[in-house]
């Protein structure tokens, strides 16, 4: 049935050693060439069939295509690494996004405090108030990177937890901040 020289050679060693064994012979993966050359995979039993004297005079061979199993853990397998690949990527893009944000960031913290500071002479009470936003803003922002370094860092399992006390009331207020331009920009009243 088999046009392999090889592979039929096998199945007779396998045969012969379930004969002489007495045992069941369970092959639990095996790549063949069927009779059209396609490649299969299959899970094979081989059980010997014994007489009333106990003596194997037959075999009986069971064989299962599982080839669309292994298709499903090649795939698998492929999906996974994909997976991995994609994570890596992530990991390194969000490092370097991260630290590429940080300098103008800085540069706009800085420029907005020296404004607050009226380096560049007295602003009034509309400026004053709008450098406020955009620093508190800007603060936001710098927040949120540090998050996604500490996001990478806890994924990377080098994340150090550091218990700080805050003020709940300058919590809420920074939110405010932010929301609030958010609010008006929608034209929405932010309780």
């Amino acid at each position: 049935f088999n046009p392999i020289p090889e592979m039929v050679e096998r199945y007779d060693r396998d045969d012969l050693a379930v004969i002489e064994s007495g045992q069941d012979l369970t092959i639990p993966e095996d790549q063949i060439v069927n009779i059209q050359g396609q490649r299969l995979w299959r899970y094979t039993v081989k059980r010997p069939i014994k007489d009333k004297n106990g003596q194997v005079y037959q075999i009986l061979g069971v064989a299962t295509d599982i080839t669309y199993l292994k298709k499903a853990e090649e795939a698998l397998a492929a999906a996974r690494d994909e997976a991995v690949r994609a994570n890596d990527f992530k990991t390194k893009l969000l490092a370097n996004v991260s630290h590429d944000l940080r300098t103008p960031l800085g540069a706009i913290l800085g420029y907005t405090d020296m404004l607050q500071e009226g380096v560049y002479g007295p602003l009034s009470g509309d400026q004053m108030e709008l450098i406020e936003r955009v620093m508190e803003n800007t603060q936001e922002l710098s927040y949120m990177i540090n998050q996604l370094l500490d996001y990478n860092r806890l994924e990377a399992g080098r994340l150090v937890l550091m218990p700080e006390p805050f003020k709940p009331r300058l919590l809420m207020d920074q939110i405010h901040g932010v929301m609030m331009t958010l609010a008006d920009k929608k034209g929405l009243d932010l309780t």
